[in-house]
């Protein structure tokens, strides 16, 4: 039950999402000019929670390019590709998850959004190697949903700050 209470933390959180310029400056002095053009379609509160996911990260040490950059982009596939996952796509995803995961497998590919959200790891992976990214940024980014790769100390501590609840 803690990840449907986290989830519509993060939901509401999307309603009202305030521009954050220090956010802004950031990703501008990390991410080159073709990365940086994936981080500005990113919806606001995506922006928004990047930059939180980022801060947490770099508060556990982890604050090199790699780590930025996964950090900033981890949820870019819900809105780069020719996708954009809406609010009701990503609430659907998380409802159908929990509750109705035979109804997620028949959607799937009968809504754009729906897959866009399901899909967004290996979508954001696909524009980030696209757009020259570093080969392990690409494979953090494709890898932050899974919670069975135990290996990686740097997936381990960006999977912890993304499922961190938003403030």
């Amino acid at each position: 039950m803690a990840g449907v209470t986290l989830r519509a933390r993060q939901f509401i959180a999307t309603l009202w999402p305030r521009q954050d310029f220090a956010c802004a400056v950031l990703a501008r002095g990390v991410l080159s000019t073709s990365l940086l053009a994936h981080f500005e379609t990113m919806d606001l509160c995506d922006q928004i929670h990047a930059c939180q996911v980022q801060s947490r990260l770099a508060a556990s040490g982890w604050d090199d390019e790699i780590a930025s950059t996964a950090a900033l982009l981890h949820d870019a596939g819900k809105s780069c590709g020719g996708f954009r996952a809406s609010a009701a796509d990503r609430v659907a995803l998380v409802l159908a998850r929990r509750l109705a995961p035979g109804w997620l497998e028949r959607a799937r590919g009968q809504r754009a959004g729906l897959d866009a959200a399901a899909n967004h790891p290996a979508i954001g992976a696909r524009c980030l190697r696209n757009a020259g990214a570093a080969p392990y940024a690409v494979w953090l980014v494709a890898n932050h949903d899974r919670r069975d790769i135990l290996d990686d100390p740097l997936l381990t501590a960006l999977i912890a700050a993304d499922d961190a609840p938003p403030g």
